[in-house]
């Protein structure tokens, strides 16, 4: 089993988690905009 669980460890299901939540709180807010994520991502023109 060590290996499962250094594998999962390595996953970092947490920082998902978290990364997930950053993406939510404008969602929630109903401010989505396809182009500004892009832009926060680094993906700019």
């Amino acid at each position: 089993m060590p290996v499962v669980t250094e594998y999962l460890r390595a996953l970092r299901p947490h920082q998902w988690v978290k990364n997930a939540l950053v993406f939510v709180a404008p969602a929630a807010a109903h401010a989505v905009d396809p182009v500004s994520y892009l832009w926060a991502a680094g993906a700019r023109c």
